[in-house]
């Protein structure tokens, strides 16, 4: 999305309608892929898990805030990464091409505790990771919101992180022009 601003030249008229507030920007981008991404996850909770006779186990309050919370740091993240690319098609090779390395890092089909300690630092700047391991345990162990704090508090950093670096690059991507 913001590739594709980059690319038409009109990240700043996008600054202008925003009432020239750099978080109205990046709130109101990632807020329709939060609502895209929040409804892919409510039916594939409501759906697929039915269809395939998934128990969860634990607390579904829990699991359904820990993936608002992967999506919304997962949306920051994305908007802070896209706005390195001029051109959305190379933002889209981009992603294509990092997702499955991405998967394999983050500790859902490899021990994270065997991984060097370099890709262990990479895995746990990766959303997906906190994520993954809290929705095992309420999926699988009946893990409730005590069990998963740590991952919640970990997903609620990394959003931070994450929309203040989309913030600081916009911020500089707009002083440029």
């Amino acid at each position: 999305s913001i590739a594709k601003e980059r690319e038409n030249s009109s990240l700043m008229d996008l600054y202008y309608l925003s009432n020239k507030s750099i978080s109205s920007l990046i709130i109101g981008k990632g807020f329709f892929y939060g609502i895209i991404y929040t409804s892919y996850a409510l039916f594939f909770f409501s759906i697929v898990i039915s269809v395939f006779k998934i128990n969860i186990n634990g607390s579904a309050i829990a699991l359904l805030l820990s993936t608002l919370l992967m999506i919304t740091s997962v949306i920051f993240l994305s908007i802070f990464i896209s706005s390195f690319f001029e051109r959305k098609i190379i933002a889209i090779q981009y992603l294509t091409l990092s997702s499955y390395p991405i998967f394999l890092i983050s500790g859902y089909s490899f021990p994270l505790d065997s991984m060097p300690m370099i890709i262990k630092i990479i895995a746990w700047l990766i959303p997906f990771t906190p994520y993954s391991q809290a929705a095992i345990r309420i999926i699988q162990m009946g893990a409730s919101f005590h069990h998963v704090t740590l991952e919640l508090i970990h997903l609620i950093l990394l959003s931070i992180l994450y929309f203040s670096a989309a913030y600081f690059r916009i911020n500089y991507l707009l002083k440029q022009k």
